[in-house]
């Protein structure tokens, strides 16, 4: 967009720059959403007691993020595990 103080020269304003989100960023919030959620009411809870929301969000989602793939990740090898083992054979 033209400036209208300086013809000739570029206006660089914020507001008018898009970008739309990637598949990877959209896989990463649909896998994540518990996580996102949750971080959601702490952020918000936060922000009543005067916390910046920005701080709190860039502190927490991390630790959200890692705990939430973990307990996943650790429920599937456990289920895993589970259909693994043989079943006992009860002899009568």
């Amino acid at each position: 967009m033209p400036c209208a103080d300086a013809p000739g020269t570029t206006c660089f304003d914020p507001e008018y720059i898009w970008i739309t989100p990637g598949l990877m960023q959209k896989a990463l919030v649909l896998t994540a959403l518990p996580a996102f959620l949750l971080g959601l009411g702490l952020v918000r809870g936060l922000a009543h007691l005067g916390v910046s929301e920005l701080v709190s969000f860039m502190i927490t989602m991390p630790v959200f993020i890692t705990a939430w793939f973990y307990l996943a990740g650790w429920l599937l090898d456990r289920w895993r595990y589970k259909r693994s083992l043989p079943t006992a054979v009860t002899q009568g």
